[in-house]
């Protein structure tokens, strides 16, 4: 699937934008594109076997909420 946040950053279903000459936005969502594509890159079913799965805890978990984090 598609790994990228925003279309003007992505590698398979890249869409232009107006403002990508001067958008600071989109540095920040290529770098995300780039860190998560490298992270699923390396990544191996052996790693895949020793990591627990998400729970809702994960998902709401103090750090992230009222805009913090995620």
């Amino acid at each position: 699937g598609v790994l990228a946040p925003v279309a003007c950053v992505s590698v398979t279903h890249y869409e232009p934008c107006s403002q990508e000459k001067v958008c600071r936005f989109r540095r920040v969502f290529l770098d995300a594109r780039n860190h998560a594509a490298r992270m699923l890159d390396s990544l191996t079913l052996e790693d895949l076997r020793h990591t627990p799965p998400v729970t809702d805890s994960d998902l709401a978990a103090a750090a992230f909420r009222d805009g913090d984090g995620i």
